[in-house]
């Protein structure tokens, strides 16, 4: 959730103001701690949606809110196939990290 948090941040106080960051974890109790924490700082990155958290797959993105600019992979993909999938969910030009 820190880097979430970072990159929420950084999104909010841009000038276009106009982007989102998805955090993906696969553990719910991680999420929901997560969620506790942005609470305790930045909670109007959370109610105005600049941030929304999921429990999911993170090899597999999240489509729903694709194409994406940048996506940051924080734990090992360990297929050709995985990382393809987060490919797929760039906008063209976009950076996986």
């Amino acid at each position: 959730g820190y880097l979430t948090a970072c990159f929420g941040k950084l999104i909010y106080s841009s000038i276009t103001t106009s982007g989102k960051v998805i955090g993906i974890d696969h553990i719910d109790e991680l999420v929901e701690f997560s969620r506790r924490n942005i609470t305790k700082d930045c909670e109007h990155l959370l109610s105005s949606k600049v941030i929304e958290l999921f429990v999911g797959d993170g090899r597999k993105g999240m489509e729903t809110f694709a194409p994406y600019d940048c996506i940051h992979v924080g734990a090992a993909v360990s297929s050709p196939q995985s990382i393809n999938i987060l490919i797929n969910q760039l906008k063209i030009g976009g950076v996986l990290i």
